[in-house]
């Protein structure tokens, strides 16, 4: 008996990140103090929020004693509707600073812990500085100055680091070729055509 075939599933795309040879990039924390978590609000996707919800025994007891009574009061999620982004719900701020940064990232120390830094923590985050452009669709390196870039930090800013973003952010960028093979990120906007 012949047996059919099964149409492969096409994989997706690899992702380029346009910039990754000529952008300039150096995380400096712990000496920048994790700035880029102050008031950080990431917008989170519906299986990332249920992967911190079934696992938030594994975090409270690492968090910051206002953190942790911020979340045991009223969850990890912002209940501001004006913190919505990209229609999705963000986490919660505590203190000026994202309810699980204690000392860096505590979904990300703790997923360490269990041998995969990326296993808790929103891909927005577990990215970072890679950025994909709402307009293009294309990702690209954060960079001060360019493509709108609102955020003032050094470690954007290309003048602070001789340190070539394709040196420095492997991990980011295998992270974010397994997180599209496993199609895990939203889809990109449409392509723009020109007449």
């Amino acid at each position: 008996m012949t047996r059919r075939r099964e149409p492969a599933t096409p994989q997706p795309p690899r992702i380029d990140v346009v910039n990754l040879k000529t952008a300039h990039f150096d995380c400096v924390y712990p000496s920048c103090g994790g700035i880029c978590c102050m008031n950080g609000r990431p917008a989170i996707e519906a299986r990332e929020e249920e992967a911190i919800r079934s696992n938030l025994g594994r975090f409270l007891p690492h968090l910051r004693p206002a953190a942790r009574r911020a979340i045991e009061r009223s969850g990890f999620l912002s209940d501001l509707a004006k913190d919505e982004k990209e229609g999705l719900p963000t986490l919660k701020v505590s203190q000026g600073w994202c309810v699980f940064f204690k000392d860096g990232c505590v979904l990300h120390q703790v997923g360490a812990a269990e041998g995969d830094r990326f296993k808790y923590k929103p891909w927005r985050c577990a990215l970072f500085p890679l950025k994909r452009d709402k307009t293009s669709g294309e990702w690209h390196v954060r960079q001060r100055g360019e493509r709108g870039e609102s955020w003032d930090l050094f470690c954007l800013n290309p003048a602070e680091s001789p340190n070539r973003a394709d040196a420095k952010l492997q991990d980011e960028v295998a992270h974010l070729q397994k997180l599209a093979r496993e199609r895990l990120l939203p889809p990109a906007p449409p392509r723009m055509t020109r007449e």
